[in-house]
């Protein structure tokens, strides 16, 4: 932080060039300085346009060390949650130093585990982000193997805390739905007495109860709602992806002892650049994908009970049954419903369906700007009213492409934007109709109806997103 004077409020200047006084690079063409080299706010060296802020305002740029604790992080290449990758690419070039800390077990299994001795973690930089994978076990489904492989992760956590001898952090992040990590983030926030972020991005366990049918009189469960409340006192504030997180909070009826003001609400978002640069560079069935004589209906995204993709099948069949060969469905997606759903398709000669498995992410940008319309397909629950937070949303958004959605989410961004249709319906001729209009609409009607998605994404761009991630630094006054 440049503290001119060690007076509070007097000017700092902020410059896409270097001629400023004592000027220090804190970004992409940004440069900071005391000023003297600038007159009515103009470089008098290079005429460039130099903003005046006061100390107090410009104190987002100060260096600060940051931790985020996420389960499932890792880097790009690897196929990780890219949420706090992307934050972090910001926040790098922002001045800031950013570790990850991630699991060396993939969520799924599509990879092998990271760390295959007894070393307690790893070291990995990306896009001067730093990576800690801790060792943890692999696991399979959702028993006791992937509880151990929860409780090992924020163990090894710990323990790396306490033997680390570097700079503390200044601030830590954790992510839901992992609890434990959480639990230990606000454990060191304590002891290091710096501020701790709790990033909500599952409302456990009420997730689980809705979509694996558990009773909320279970002990476990209510236990966990215990825990869960416990939770959201102690962080110092609050993020959640869906816009409805408060919402949850007043259902809940803590809102007596959790503020308004220290939630807030920070969807997925995407970062565009990288999508666009996906689109030309990674390609995957190029024979389908290129060919204007099909009219491809695509779906990104987990096979499993909760995303119903057997309502897409026998859609395919009503669509077929009616005589529209030229609709074609590409389902790209691992999960424990892919095996039964094809032999289901082979049983009832549904021939326009065709599974493709895992893709790799950076192939998704090209499939989903090459569909003429792209699927979100859920077994809608209660929960959905809070808000929807998929990360395949905004990456269907930035394809410019219209959306069809079989159920409304609160606070819909598909309806605020009006880049697609919402059916709320589970009958596969009501599906039908609506993807069979789409086929017969005006090609220019559905891209506009596509710019429209895209502007979705360019709201929800990774700048704007760190932006509102400041304005809860400024919250925890770390800024």
């Amino acid at each position: 932080m440049i503290d001119h004077d060690n007076v509070i409020g007097d000017y700092v200047h902020i410059s896409p060039c270097l001629h400023l006084d004592g000027a220090k690079k804190v970004g992409r063409g940004i440069w900071l300085g005391i000023g003297s080299v600038e007159r009515n706010n103009i470089c008098i060296v290079c005429g460039c346009k130099v903003d005046a802020r006061t100390e107090r305002n410009v104190r987002l740029w100060s260096k600060m060390n940051i931790w985020f604790f996420n389960h499932y992080a890792h880097e790009p290449s690897l196929g990780g949650c890219m949420r706090y990758h992307n934050w972090g690419k910001e926040l790098v070039d922002q001045g800031h130093s950013v570790t990850i800390f991630g699991a060396s077990s993939f969520h799924g299994g599509y990879h092998e585990n990271l760390i295959v001795d007894k070393k307690l973690f790893i070291e990995s930089i990306n896009d001067r982000i730093k990576y800690i994978y801790l060792r943890v076990p692999d696991y399979d489904g959702n028993g006791i193997e992937r509880a151990k492989n929860m409780y090992m992760y924020a163990a090894n956590v710990l323990l790396f805390a306490r033997n680390y001898k570097g700079d503390k952090p200044d601030l830590i992040i954790a992510r839901s739905p992992n609890p434990l990590a959480c639990r230990i983030a606000i454990k060191l926030s304590r002891r290091w007495k710096i501020p701790c972020v709790s990033d909500i991005v599952d409302l456990w366990p009420e997730s689980a109860i809705e979509h694996m049918g558990i009773n909320h009189s279970n002990l476990i469960m209510k236990a966990a709602y215990t825990y869960e409340k416990w939770m959201y006192k102690k962080s110092n504030a609050l993020i959640f992806s869906m816009e409805g997180g408060y919402d949850y909070i007043v259902d809940r009826g803590w809102e007596n002892i959790i503020p308004h003001e220290k939630v807030f609400y920070i969807n997925m978002g995407l970062d565009l650049p990288v999508f666009d640069n996906n689109v030309k560079t990674y390609t995957i069935d190029t024979e389908n994908m290129e060919n204007n004589d099909i009219f491809k209906v695509i779906y990104c995204g987990s096979v499993r009970q909760v995303n119903n993709v057997k309502q897409i099948c026998d859609t395919a069949k009503e669509v077929l049954n009616r005589g529209y060969t030229k609709i074609r469905f590409f389902i790209h997606g691992n999960g424990d419903q892919v095996d039964q759903l094809v032999n289901y398709c082979r049983t009832n000669s549904i021939y326009n369906v065709a599974f493709y498995g895992r893709i790799e992410k950076n192939k998704i940008p090209y499939l989903l700007s090459h569909a003429e319309l792209n699927l979100l397909n859920y077994h809608k629950v209660d929960l959905f009213k809070y808000g929807g937070s998929m990360n395949k949303m905004f990456e269907y958004f930035a394809s410019q492409k219209p959306i069809l959605s079989n159920c409304r989410f609160g606070y819909d961004l598909v309806e605020k934007y009006k880049c697609g249709t919402i059916l709320e319906s589970d009958d596969p001729t009501q599906y039908a109709d609506a993807i069979i209009a789409f086929y017969n609409m005006d090609p220019k009607d559905r891209e506009e109806i596509g710019r429209r998605g895209r502007k979705a994404a360019e709201d929800f761009s990774q700048p704007i997103l760190v932006n509102r991630l400041h304005k809860v630094l400024q919250y925890l006054k770390v800024e």
